[in-house]
């Protein structure tokens, strides 16, 4: 079953994912499957997530991951600085 309408895609073109997270413990015990999923259909795939120390085991089995702080806290003054390590 496809969830995604990529008929209007080219052949050629590769799709490009970013998985944002807030930390990579959700990124290992529920994104890992959507992610292997979409690698397998050719699409590239990029996690952005805060390091709990997950990332390493993920990076060893190939998964693409860059590491920035991402605040949990009700602080707007931290959501702010997220989202300029984010961009």
């Amino acid at each position: 079953m496809e969830y995604f309408d990529v008929s209007n895609v080219e052949k050629n073109m590769v799709l490009k994912v970013c998985q944002l997270c807030a930390v990579d413990f959700t990124l290992k015990h529920f994104l890992t499957p959507l992610i292997d999923c979409m690698e397998k259909k050719g699409w590239e795939v990029k996690s952005v997530c805060s390091d709990t120390g997950y990332v390493k085991d993920l990076q060893n089995k190939g998964y693409k991951i860059e590491v920035i702080k991402i605040s949990r806290s009700l602080n707007i003054f931290n959501h702010i600085k997220s989202f300029i390590s984010l961009v």
